[in-house]
């Protein structure tokens, strides 16, 4: 029994170590900006891919939904 209590408990002090490592990364700051009562938090850009037939060669573009521009150039696919 004397044998157990020693790997039991350190794999139980290692789990602890684990879970406090763990719930501090999960806590980071997003800013983010309060205006007329409504919060504003930033988003990440949104895209999409376009697709077409140019002489029979599918090609693709990147579009950004975001910023209604091209950010790509056409490439064969």
């Amino acid at each position: 029994m004397k044998a157990m209590k020693k790997p039991l408990l350190f794999i139980l002090a290692t789990l602890m170590m684990m879970s406090i490592v763990a719930t501090n990364a999960l806590a980071a700051d997003i800013p983010s900006v309060e205006l007329n009562g409504s919060i504003i938090t930033p988003q990440s850009e949104v895209t999409e891919w376009v697709f077409r037939y140019n002489n029979g060669v599918l090609q693709q573009r990147l579009w950004s939904r975001t910023y209604a521009k091209w950010l790509t150039e056409w490439t064969n696919v």
